[in-house]
């Protein structure tokens, strides 16, 4: 049962027992426990209801409120229910019905969740970061743009959202982000997902500047394992790049499986006709077949992002070894990077025969 349920019962229960006491109905002694339970319970809730009455929060039990504010001023039964409606049941109604029916927020709500701030968008997603009241501690929520989720179509958009979730949720490794939950809010599908404190690799090389070779091996080992732990269960990510991977201090955590492929395509789905990824880690073959759904497509784009850790920069095309020799990286790396982005022939075939040679080089 949800949080907000839970809520208005407690509400409903509080409303017949301050109605049940201030006309006379029921003794004080007789529901003096419920009392004190149910308003426990509310100054609890605060989190969700905004601030409790005063009368409620000054009065630790049914005889210091009749003393308090009923005695001196509510001597009928009529001002009494006139006081109770208006100061508590009316109060609480307006703030249980604040959210739309069936809203994003009262989504999040019902999950025990208040939404925090907008972390970011892009693609056909926005990213909220909210706080989990009862765990107390923070997650992401991805949700799909309302732009692409219109009743004209953005098929494509909805599928390829739907995909992503489904994906994640199939997927379980320390270097890949973790999804807890899914749902539709507003016609918007969106899906609840680990909170990663940390930048983005772009940000980490725009801000520190470049990473030594031990650093920038450690990421790639690391990512190597996710894509590796998604190869082995024949699924392709098709769009990895510095700014899909994020940095929480001490390991790699992989986003974004938006533009994901199940290689058995046990997802319905169309593949687009037009090469789905970021320019300059797009394998050169998904341009002119943009339907491929080889695992190197992946080794290409890693070897790509290996590559723009150490220098900074993209490979200059035809000459692959250039902005390596400039920081005089060793020739083994060099040596696995060129396999890397070498045309479908002779490049790494998956990531696990990747991150198998990569352990074999010493640093």
């Amino acid at each position: 049962m949800s949080s907000r349920i839970i809520i208005k019962q407690t509400i409903q229960k509080m409303g017949d027992i301050l109605i049940d006491a201030f006309t006379g109905k029921k003794h004080f002694d007789v529901i003096q426990s419920d009392y004190q339970s149910l308003r426990r319970r509310l100054i609890a809730y605060k989190p969700f209801i905004g601030n409790v009455p005063d009368f409620l929060m000054n009065a630790p039990d049914l005889y210091s409120l009749w003393h308090q504010t009923i005695t001196s001023d509510l001597a009928d039964y009529e001002s009494r229910r006139i006081f109770v409606r208006e100061n508590f049941t009316e109060y609480y109604k307006s703030q249980m019905n604040q959210f739309k029916e069936n809203s994003f927020e009262e989504e999040i709500f019902n999950r025990d969740m208040s939404l925090e701030d907008e972390l970011g968008s892009g693609g056909f997603g926005v990213v909220y970061k909210v706080h989990h009241i009862v765990l107390d501690e923070y997650r992401a929520v991805k949700k799909l743009d309302p732009l692409f989720a219109d009743a004209n179509g953005e098929l494509k958009a909805l599928r390829r959202f739907a995909r992503e979730i489904k994906i994640l949720n199939g997927l379980d490794n320390k270097y890949i982000v973790k999804v807890y939950d899914a749902g539709i809010a507003d016609n918007c599908p969106f899906y609840v997902m680990e909170y990663i404190d940390g930048v983005n690799l772009q940000e980490v090389i725009n801000t520190h500047g470049l990473l030594t070779l031990k650093e920038a091996t450690t990421m790639m080992l690391q990512i190597l394992d996710a894509i590796s732990h998604a190869h082995e269960k024949d699924i392709i990510h098709r769009d990895i790049k510095s700014t899909n991977i994020l940095w929480n201090g001490e390991q790699c955590i992989v986003l974004d499986f938006g533009a994901s492929q199940w290689i058995t395509e046990r997802l319905s789905t169309r593949i687009t006709s037009s090469a789905i990824g970021t320019q300059g880690y797009i394998a050169p073959e998904l341009y002119d077949n943009p339907q491929l759904k080889e695992k190197s497509i992946d080794c290409y784009s890693l070897g790509i992002l290996f590559h723009v850790l150490l220098t900074g920069k993209l490979p200059t095309p035809g000459n692959t070894e250039y902005y390596l020799n400039e920081q005089e990286i060793n020739d083994e790396i060099i040596n696995f990077i060129v396999k890397s982005i070498s045309n479908e022939n002779i490049r790494f075939q998956n990531a696990t025969t990747m991150l198998h040679e990569l352990q074999q080089i010493n640093i």
